[in-house]
């Protein structure tokens, strides 16, 4: 039976969004330069217009159907002359279709502009987190045994404590991208049991020389302050594959094994 609704595949739906939703972190990476972004928006703009003109069209055959079924069930049309009066849908039906066509012409045209640089997202990435890490690692050493705001204000190092809360804030926003990334496939993820740590950091971030580090002061004290900063000293990074992330996990198996065995393995 031929279909006569405007229904893009569900692959092309989740495609464009995930494509619009990815739009500002791939500028925000120079993964996309003005230009780029431009024809993306073009892109976009031309599948929004598809569906919209599709859907105008589904909407118009099922009132025309509707329409002649209530004409015949009260007879104003004879029965007979369903097929003359049908003859006017197949007009809005090849609507239908072109506005199909070309909603995936578009998708297929904003996923080669989005992802033409997606390539040398890891390195950007790993880019991104390392200035990160290094200006953690200057505040973590102003902020030495520093675990409250109190203690901030009494030490003078109010400015310090307010940055490593912004610092988390983009480093937060930073993992956004990532998982966004991961979720389009633009970036190695995990396969089934693959999951872990290694994926997003290059040492254990819970040991430190053979044992658990203890952090005193807890999240309604800090606001995560201890836990971000030690964080930050476990290399967070971007694999560039599952390669890459297989080969940091035996680094961290190493290390669990040292703390459980004190190092006598």
């Amino acid at each position: 039976m031929t279909k006569t609704y405007f229904q893009p595949h569900d692959f092309e739906i989740l495609a464009l969004s995930r494509v619009t939703e990815l739009a500002d972190d791939l500028r925000m990476l120079g993964l996309l330069d003005s230009k780029e972004l431009g024809q993306l928006e073009t892109a976009l703009d031309r599948a929004e217009q598809a569906q919209a003109i599709g859907a105008a069209a589904t909407r118009r055959t099922e009132a025309e159907r509707a329409d002649i079924a209530e004409k015949v069930s009260t007879g104003e049309l004879d029965i007979a002359d369903i097929r003359a009066e049908a003859a006017k849908i197949p007009e809005d039906l090849q609507v239908i279709r072109i506005a199909e066509s070309v909603y995936s012409s578009a998708v297929r045209e904003a996923q080669r502009i989005a992802y033409a640089h997606t390539d040398q997202a890891p390195k950007l990435l790993n880019e991104h987190l390392d200035t990160i890490v290094a200006e953690a690692a200057e505040l973590a050493g102003k902020l030495e045994g520093v675990l409250t705001a109190d203690q901030a204000i009494a030490r003078g190092v109010t400015d310090e404590w307010t940055a490593v809360a912004d610092l988390a804030g983009t480093y937060s926003t930073l993992r956004g991208v990532v998982s966004r990334l991961r979720e389009a496939g633009r970036l190695a993820k995990p396969g089934n049991g693959e999951g872990g740590p290694w994926w997003n950091f290059r040492t254990p971030p819970q040991l430190e020389r053979g044992g658990y580090r203890v952090v005193t002061a807890g999240p309604d004290a800090d606001g995560g302050r201890a836990k971000f900063l030690k964080e930050m000293a476990s290399g967070p990074y971007v694999p560039a594959s599952s390669g890459e992330a297989l080969a940091v996990m035996r680094v961290h198996d190493e290390a669990q094994l040292e703390f459980q065995t004190g190092g006598r393995a």
